[in-house]
């Protein structure tokens, strides 16, 4: 029996002599040296129940009555004698590895794995879809809210910036009416003092139920040594007063027929006073009886000069300033003969006294 007659399940190589051993269910022939047996092991009973390690591998695990003598088979062997002897080789197969088992087994749990993972890749993302299907829907709606809003939110500041605007113009609007405000107020001051250029205006003249004021003024005239007589005067009458608690006597306005009039009528009374400092122009000269009372002229103010008057009076009091007159309805002060004049032409100068 010649090597390439048998049909050998290991290497194949070496000697037809050499001891072998075939196998009881794929009747393949092993070399003992192959299968890593020893002769002195082999018994009989051994050998009619021997199966190589291919059957055995193919064999259900867990069989502990399978007596068969096994060791790892090696895929080649270096040098290996020819079996004597060795039994004809009916066909020649292709000899099975540990290499080609390991790649078969590889190959299956490869296999399976991959299907395990494709079965738990395809379960845990369609929990996952599950599960965040409400997460997207939520955020959809979040993302059309928030489109709404800044929507909104572009026509309110479109409406803030035509407001702001709008505020600037009449911001603008507003001062110039201010502005405008301030002229008239000014001009309507200058047209009723302008209107009140021929009168004068007397306070502390003590009141009676029986008096004539065209008498009173015609007296002072005299008194003054001012030519004044009822032909001079357009029209005289007291006036309401300001502040009703107080027990002084209303002021006497009197219309002049021309302004010069009022003007000397005014002069005259100052030049009265200059010369006679101990007795000045008072209710006794003119023989109005009762107490002895200081008559003050001077010329008739608008309402607006009257408080700026006196606001004047007040702030030069404070500020030890010695003089304060009216001339021809202009307020000024002077702090002493010296200095110079300050022309009160609004609240504004009021700061000019210090």
């Amino acid at each position: 029996m010649t090597s390439s007659n048998v049909n050998w399940g290991c290497c194949g190589e070496g000697k037809d002599e050499e001891h072998h051993l075939p196998c009881t269910k794929c009747s393949k022939i092993y070399h003992l040296e192959c299968v890593g047996l020893e002769i002195d092991n082999i018994t009989s009973k051994k050998t009619a129940a021997w199966k190589c390690p291919v059957c055995l591998s193919l064999q259900p695990r867990g069989n502990k009555t399978d007596n068969t003598l096994i060791r790892n088979v090696p895929a080649t062997r270096s040098y290996k004698r020819v079996a004597v002897n060795s039994p004809p080789n009916l066909q020649h197969e292709p000899t099975l590895t540990r290499e080609d088992v390991t790649e078969i087994v590889e190959g299956v749990m490869s296999s399976q794995f991959n299907e395990m993972l494709s079965k738990m890749n395809s379960t845990l993302l369609g929990a996952f879809d599950n599960k965040l299907q409400p997460i997207q829907d939520e955020i959809c709606e979040m993302v059309k809210a928030m489109d709404y809003i800044n929507v909104q939110f572009e026509d309110i500041r479109r409406e803030h910036k035509i407001s702001q605007d709008d505020i600037k113009a009449l911001k603008s609007e507003n001062e110039n009416l201010k502005t405008t405000m301030i002229n008239l107020e000014n001009r309507l001051s200058q047209l009723e003092q302008h209107a009140r250029a021929k009168n004068i205006e007397l306070q502390c003249v003590p009141e009676k139920n029986t008096e004539n004021l065209i008498n009173i003024i015609t007296d002072l005239g005299k008194v003054i040594k001012c030519d004044v007589n009822e032909k001079n005067i357009i029209k005289c009458t007291r006036v309401a007063k300001l502040q009703r608690d107080t027990n002084r006597p209303r002021s006497i306005i009197v219309e002049f027929v021309t302004p010069r009039i009022r003007d000397d009528f005014i002069a005259g009374v100052a030049k009265y006073n200059k010369n006679n400092p101990t007795n000045k122009l008072n209710s006794s000269l003119i023989g109005i009886p009762g107490p002895k009372t200081q008559i003050f002229v001077a010329e008739h103010l608008s309402p607006t000069n009257k408080s700026l008057h006196a606001a004047a009076r007040l702030k030069a009091k404070q500020m030890n300033y010695k003089f304060i007159w009216i001339k021809n309805g202009r307020i000024f002060t002077r702090k002493n003969e010296e200095s110079p004049y300050i022309w009160i032409k609004d609240n504004s100068c009021l700061d000019k006294i210090v």
